[in-house]
Order: C-alpha cells, then sequence, then structure tokens
C-alpha cells in the first residue's frame, strides 16, 4: 500500500507544489504523515485495523513523496552552481 501512496503523490506533487508552493507543499506532506501515524496509533484490533493499517501506509507514503520531493527541490535550489553534480 505505501506504493499506491507513493505513485499517487509522484503523479500529482508537481500539481500540488505548483498550487501550494513548495514549503507549504511540504507542511501538507508532514500532515499526511502525521494523520497516517495517528490512526495507526487509534486503528483497532480486527478488519477494520487492517484497513486502517493499509490507509495509514497510503498516507505515509503521499506524505513522504511530498516532503521529500520538495525538499530536494529546495536543497538544490539554494546549493551554489559550482557545488552542483553535472
Amino acid at each position: 500500500m505505501v506504493g499506491v501512496g507513493t505513485v499517487t503523490a509522484s503523479l500529482l506533487g508537481h500539481r500540488i507544489s505548483r498550487h501550494l508552493g513548495p514549503g507549504p507543499a511540504m507542511v501538507a506532506g508532514f500532515a499526511c504523515c502525521g494523520a497516517g501515524w495517528l490512526l495507526a496509533a487509534m486503528a483497532p484490533v480486527g478488519a477494520i485495523g487492517v484497513a486502517a493499517f493499509a490507509l495509514m501506509l497510503t498516507l505515509f507514503g503521499a506524505g513522504a513523496i511530498l516532503i521529500f520531493v520538495n525538499f530536494l527541490a529546495l536543497r538544490q535550489a539554494v546549493t551554489p552552481t559550482p557545488l552542483l553534480a553535472g
């Protein structure tokens, strides 16, 4: 289920970042990851808990992509040109 979240976020991440901006998109990624972990902490035992765990993995994957893609883009943007590999 992590793969579903990562693929979805990587397909929509550019639009989200362009619409919100890179900083707010990173905050949205942190919120998405946090919501996933909160869901896992509150998941009951049984079938609903298994479904909640699957949703948590999806939220975590999507949030991680939103965080790291924007973080790496911002890091590259502030790195002086001579220090960039290429």
